[in-house]
């Protein structure tokens, strides 16, 4: 399907500029509408989410560790769900 080629190859195009596609997704954020920046204190999150991962830990055990540490999601929120850390990890 023609249109379905062009809508993949327009999407493929604006990721590979870093341009926001949807939602801004978690490690990252969007001042002009159009143009994702890495957020630095939201990558140190992944990476210790990958990093306990790693050791082993549960992604329940993961979503505690985050809790309890103050830790903030997407929406301000220092509360963190197993769900999350599987979406996350899964990218």
């Amino acid at each position: 399907n023609q249109i379905s080629e062009r809508t993949k190859s327009a999407l493929m195009y604006k990721k590979s500029k870093n341009e926001l596609i949807g939602q801004v997704s978690f490690g990252y954020d969007c001042f002009d509408g159009k143009n994702l920046t890495k957020n630095l204190e939201e990558q140190n999150t992944l990476r210790l989410m990958k990093e306990l991962r790693e050791r082993k830990y549960s992604y329940s055990e993961i979503a505690n560790h985050l809790t309890e540490n103050g830790l903030k999601n997407k929406k301000g929120e220092c509360k963190w769900y197993k769900s999350q850390v599987i979406r996350f990890l899964s990218r």
